[in-house]
Parts: C-alpha cells; sequence; structure tokens
C-alpha cells in the first residue's frame, strides 16, 4: 500500500492533555487495572460486611471504614482519580514548558517515517516502527516499546487517518485503544 502524508501542527493545551491521559491508559496494563479493581471490591464488601455484622469498639469501627475506603479508592482509582491528577499534572506542566513544546513536522509514506521539532528529529524506515495506537483524539507512533510520537487526530483528514489505520494494520503494527 503506498501512503504519503505530511502533517504540521503546534501542540494545544488540550492535544497535550489528551495525549497524557492515553498514555497513561496505555502504559497501564489491563491486566493490572483489572486487579486493582478485584482488590477494591474485595476490600469495600469485607469493609461493608465487617461494618454490618460484627460489633465492636470505636478503633474496630474506624478500621472498617477505612477499609471500605480503601477497596473504592482502588475500585474508581484508573477510571476516576488518576485521569484527573493527570490532567493536572499535564496542564501544569504544559503552562510551564509552553514555549519548549512549540511546532511539530510529521511525514509518513511508503518506505521513510520522520518527526521533527525544534530540538529533535528522528527519521527512521517504517520497518522499524514498533507500532502505531490509536486513541479517541491521538495517534501515537512507537519507535520502540518507550519512545513514541504523537499526532493529534485534528491535524489530520479522516483519510489520512484511515490510510495510516490500514497501513499499520497490514504490517501487524496497529492497536486500537479508544
Amino acid at each position: 500500500m503506498d501512503i504519503n502524508i505530511e502533517a504540521a501542527f503546534l501542540i494545544t493545551e488540550e492535544d497535550f492533555v489528551s495525549m497524557q491521559i492515553a498514555r497513561m491508559k496505555i502504559i497501564t496494563e489491563k491486566e493490572n487495572r483489572v486487579i486493582l479493581k478485584i482488590i477494591g471490591i474485595i476490600a469495600a464488601f469485607c469493609g461493608i460486611i465487617a461494618f454490618l455484622y460484627i460489633r465492636g469498639n470505636l478503633y474496630q469501627l474506624i478500621s472498617w471504614l477505612l477499609l471500605i475506603a480503601v477497596g473504592l479508592y482502588c475500585l474508581f482509582y484508573y477510571d476516576l482519580i488518576n485521569p484527573v491528577i493527570t490532567k493536572k499534572q499535564a496542564t501544569d506542566r504544559y503552562r510551564f514548558n509552553r514555549r519548549e513544546i512549540g511546532s511539530k513536522i510529521f511525514r509518513l509514506d511508503s518506505v521513510n517515517f520522520s518527526f521533527e521539532d525544534e530540538d529533535h528529529k528522528i527519521n527512521m524506515p517504517v520497518e522499524n516502527i514498533y507500532r502505531l495506537t490509536e486513541t479517541s483524539d491521538t495517534l501515537f507512533i512507537f519507535y520502540d516499546m518507550d519512545e513514541f510520537g504523537f499526532i493529534p487526530k485534528r491535524v489530520l483528514d479522516d483519510k489520512q487517518i484511515s490510510d495510516m489505520r490500514k497501513f499499520f494494520e497490514e504490517k501487524g503494527k496497529y492497536r486500537n485503544e479508544a
């Protein structure tokens, strides 16, 4: 499949915050999220049962309430708590480093890939790209397991996004996290 996509864009605060939240979800293994939710359910359930049926002194009641609170914290950590914390941190980081984030230029053709900004330039054969990961509003191009560039979907039209998706699917290097 022949592909030729180029985009030049500025990273907005909304792009940066969205990327950080999506990145947090991508790097967190689904198994870890499920395990933490199971632990939360068990802790909250045990705390509720103990609170309702085991009578004791004030310290025991406080312990059961703390067990319920820890269970609820574990249950809602990845879905509610962590995204709020990540959004706050990303907003602060963007506002502090706004001048350093700057503009980006992205190029992809059938053979080569490049991603550049004022300070860095990555140019590599497409075959060396680890994978393309798509979220609801961001495309991540991983150079290896840890290093990536991101493209807000707003800078590409639907055909370009679809072409990238098909291109990387054919190579077995596409993952959808939307």
